[in-house]
């Protein structure tokens, strides 16, 4: 049974062009290809030209910079401090991997949810934490203060908090 591939060519996994079949692993190259245009803010049919005189794909400008330790120069965002950036480098790592140009290289988009989902995990911890800081030191050292943040996979985010013997929820 032959069937027509339509889609946008700048998303379209390398391999199909030579296999002439896609495979869930096409899917991980596209979803690498998305991460991409997010990240710079350029799409992918999209050429650099280089000081070299030449043109590349955003994609290889992409893969070379995390290669050269430029990617903050092709981010599309201001990277607010170093831990920021810190996040950004580990996403574009995972992202160089959803676009290996094997398939059998690439990662299951379970692991890529996986590895997505442990990165989100670190800062709802920390804005818990900094707004209870915060909370704290504008209710004053007196009052008896508690706020706790509950973070559950696929949940919503749950805050109490309780002041001078009064326990309130949100």
């Amino acid at each position: 049974m032959a069937t027509k591939v339509q889609g946008t060519f700048g998303y379209l996994d390398p391999e199909y062009l030579m296999i002439g079949y896609l495979t869930e692993k096409s899917d991980v190259y596209s979803f690498g290809v998305v991460l991409v245009e997010l990240l710079t803010g350029v799409k992918p049919g999209f050429r650099i030209a280089m000081a070299s005189n030449e043109s590349v794909s955003i994609i290889q400008h992409f893969l070379s910079s995390i290669e050269n330790n430029s990617l903050r120069q092709i981010l599309s965002f201001d990277v607010a401090d170093e831990s920021e950036m810190e996040e950004i480098e580990i996403v574009a790592e995972l992202v160089k991997k959803c676009l290996s140009r094997s398939g059998i290289n690439r990662p299951t988009m379970e692991q890529v949810l996986k590895e997505l989902k442990s990165l989100k995990k670190v800062p709802d911890n920390l804005w818990a934490q900094e707004n209870s800081e915060k909370t704290e030191h504008l209710l004053g050292d007196q009052s008896s203060t508690y706020v706790t943040a509950m973070i559950e996979p696929d949940a919503q985010t749950v805050v109490s908090f309780e002041i001078e013997d009064h326990r309130y929820s949100m």
